[in-house]
């Protein structure tokens, strides 16, 4: 599977608490190392860079990476996304998105599946609902 390679995250500082959308980096930890007058970011934080090239600090607990997946609904599945999942069979159940290192593919709830994982085609059975981090009481239930 091809995907864009790119992460969202909560900003932190000027942005304050909207979701940013891009690259991620790690600014270095002196000025000496990053070029004085470069950009106005803090030295040594983790920020994210957006296609349009404007520069956020962002809250690192909050990072999350794209699945290269679509929800039925056409929206991004994000790590750390809620979907509810719907078997076909009436039931449905909520799950949190995550990536399994033992498999090496995205999985949703504990990553217990005897199959291939979280692919393309099971995406037409899931609608993300929400993230862990803005909706935790949702995994809850």
């Amino acid at each position: 599977m091809n995907r864009p390679i790119k992460f969202r995250a909560e900003s932190v500082g000027e942005g304050y608490g909207q979701w940013v959308y891009g690259y991620v980096f790690k600014t270095p930890l002196t000025i000496e190392n990053f070029g004085a007058g470069s950009f106005d970011s803090p030295i040594g934080r983790w920020c994210i860079a957006t296609e349009q090239g404007v520069v956020y600090e962002i809250d690192i607990k909050t990072l999350g990476q794209f699945t290269g997946l679509l929800d039925k609904n056409g929206k991004e599945i994000y790590e750390e996304d809620i979907v509810r999942y719907d078997n076909g069979l009436g039931n449905s159940t909520l799950e949190l998105i995550k990536w399994s290192h033992h498999g090496a593919c995205w999985v949703k709830g504990d990553g217990n599946w005897d199959d291939d994982g979280f692919t393309e085609w099971r995406t037409k059975e899931v609608e993300i609902i929400g993230n862990v981090m803005e909706n935790p009481e949702l995994l809850k239930r």
